[in-house]
C-alpha cells in the first residue's frame, strides 16, 4: 500500500509575509529584524541585522515574531541564474534564539498540521533542490529583484510519506547538522586559544621568562628590551594585490573578497580562471591576505593555512608574505589581531574605499626574538591544524547530507536503509 500522499503546503502550513517596518524606524538599538538579505540558503547571517525600538516586540502581531525552530524564506531575491541570492532561500531560526522581528517579504512557514506533518522534515523539504528550483520558477520581476507571493509558496506541492518516516529523515539530516555545530563550536575555541596565548605573550608581555626582562620605550609604548618596533614591510618578502582575472572554467582558482570573513578563507567562495598569473602572485602557505576595496569588507584578514594549488587572489585582496625567518603562525596571528587597524587605514570616497599595499606596509609591528616566535608557534600550530582538520570534516558532512537530502525526501532511498551519521564516518568519508 502506498504510504506518500501528495498534499500542497498550503494544506498544511500557511505562509505569511513580514510586517512592513518604515525604514525611519531601524536604528543600532533594539530587537533585530529580519530582513530578506539575513536570509541565507540554510543559515540565518545576523552580521548587518538593523533593530528597531523594544516597544514594537509587544506592539506588534505575535505572527512577526520569530522564535526558535520557525521556518523563514525569501519572497524576493534573484531569478536561479544568481543561485546564492535566489528568491526562495530558506532558513531556520536557530535554537536560543532572542527577540527578533520578520521584516516585510520576508516569509514565515506556519505549521498548522502537526498531525501531518513533522516541522523538521518540513525544513528539509523546502530546502531540497526540487523544492528550491519549484518556488523559483513561480516568481516573477527583474533577474535581480524576482517575487514570489505567499500564496503562490502555500501552492508549492508537498510530497508527504508517513509521519514516523518523516521524523526519521528529520532526524538523520539533523544529526549532520549537529556534528557540522559541534566541529564549528571545536574551531571556534582552539581559534580563541591560539588568539589569547598571542595576546598573552605579545600584547601584555607574559611570556616564559618574562620577570626577567627589562623593558624600554618604543612608539607602541613600553616593550621587553630585544625586541623591535619595525614595518610590516620590513618582515614581509611580498606585499601586493592580486590580478584582474578572467573567469572561465579552469583548474586555477582565483580568491575575491568574499572568501574572507571571520578570519577564515573559504575556497568554496573562490572563482575559476584562465588568465596567466605571475609566479609571485600564487598564493602560498602562510601567506596573510587583506580585503583591500570597499566598505565593510576593507580590512578582513585570514592567512593560507593549507597548501593551495594554482590560487591567487584578485586585484580587491593584498598580499602579505612573511620572509622565511619569520614565523608563520606569529605572523599571520598578529596580523588578524591586527583587522581593526587594517579597517581604519581605508581612504577615498563612500563605496570606493580603498587600502593601499603601502600602507599596510608601513603598518608598525613588534619584532620578538625569533626563538620566541618559534616557542609560540610549536604551541599553536597543533591548535591551527586541527581547525582545518574539523573545517575539512565540515566540508564533507555538508557533502554528504547535500547529497542525501534530495533522496531522502522524494523517497528515492529507504530511510532503514541509512545509519544516523557519526564523527568517525565522517572522518573516513
Amino acid at each position: 500500500m502506498k504510504s506518500e500522499v501528495t498534499l500542497r503546503l498550503g494544506d498544511v502550513a500557511s505562509v505569511i509575509s513580514g510586517y512592513a517596518f518604515k525604514s525611519s524606524v531601524f536604528g543600532d538599538q533594539g530587537v533585530p529584524v529580519i530582513k530578506i538579505a539575513n536570509i541565507r540558503s540554510g543559515y540565518l547571517d545576523f552580521s548587518d541585522t538593523q533593530k528597531v525600538d523594544e516597544e514594537n516586540f509587544e506592539k506588534l502581531n505575535e505572527k512577526y515574531r520569530v522564535n526558535p525552530g520557525d521556518i523563514l524564506i525569501s519572497l524576493t531575491g534573484s531569478h536561479v541564474t544568481q543561485p546564492k541570492s535566489v528568491v526562495g532561500r530558506v532558513a531556520q531560526a536557530p535554537q536560543g534564539l532572542n527577540k527578533c522581528l520578520l521584516n516585510q517579504r520576508a516569509g514565515k512557514v506556519i505549521l498548522k498540521r502537526k498531525d501531518r506533518c513533522d516541522p523538521g522534515f518540513l525544513y528539509r523539504y523546502l530546502t531540497a533542490a526540487a523544492a528550491q528550483g519549484a518556488i523559483a520558477s513561480m516568481a516573477s520581476g527583474a533577474a535581480s529583484q524576482a517575487n514570489v507571493s505567499p500564496s503562490q509558496v502555500e501552492s508549492l506541492p508537498l510530497v508527504l510519506p508517513s509521519l514516523d518516516k518523516q521524523q526519521r529523515i528529520a532526524s538523520i539530516l539533523s544529526a549532520y547538522d549537529d556534528l557540522i555545530e559541534n566541529n564549528t563550536r571545536r574551531i571556534e575555541i582552539l581559534e580563541e586559544m591560539a588568539r589569547r596565548l598571542y595576546e598573552e605573550w605579545f600584547v601584555h608581555f607574559r611570556f616564559p621568562g618574562h620577570e626577567e626582562v627589562r623593558f624600554k620605550e618604543s612608539e607602541l609604548g613600553l616593550i621587553p628590551e630585544g625586541w623591535e618596533v619595525v614595518q610590516l614591510n620590513e618582515v614581509s618578502e611580498y606585499i601586493s594585490r592580486g590580478i584582474s582575472p578572467k573567469y572561465a572554467q579552469s583548474d586555477f582558482k582565483v580568491i575575491n573578497q568574499k572568501c574572507i570573513r571571520d578570519n577564515r578563507l573559504n575556497m568554496a567562495l573562490s572563482r575559476e580562471q584562465v588568465k596567466k598569473v605571475p609566479e609571485a602572485k600564487y598564493v602560498r602557505f602562510g601567506d596573510v591576505l587583506i580585503n583591500s576595496t570597499g566598505v565593510g569588507t576593507l580590512g578582513r584578514v585570514a592567512q593560507v593555512y593549507e597548501q593551495l594549488e594554482n590560487a591567487t587572489v584578485d586585484s580587491h585582496v593584498t598580499i602579505v608574505r612573511p620572509l622565511p625567518e619569520i614565523d608563520f603562525d606569529f605572523f599571520g596571528i598578529g596580523l588578524q589581531i591586527l583587522q581593526p587597524y587594517f579597517e581604519s587605514l581605508g581612504v577615498g570616497a563612500t563605496g570606493q574605499t580603498e587600502l593601499s599595499r603601502v600602507r599596510v606596509g608601513e603598518t608598525p609591528v613588534i619584532a620578538p626574538p625569533a626563538e620566541l616566535q618559534k616557542k609560540f608557534g610549536e604551541l599553536v600550530e597543533p591548535m591551527r591544524r586541527a581547525c582545518i582538520k574539523y573545517g575539512v570534516k565540515n566540508t564533507n558532512l555538508r557533502a554528504q547530507r547535500d547529497l542525501l537530502l534530495p533522496k531522502l525526501v522524494s523517497g528515492e532511498v529507504d530511510v532503514s536503509d541509512i545509519p544516523i551519521p557519526d564523527d568517525k564516518e565522517v572522518e573516513t568519508a
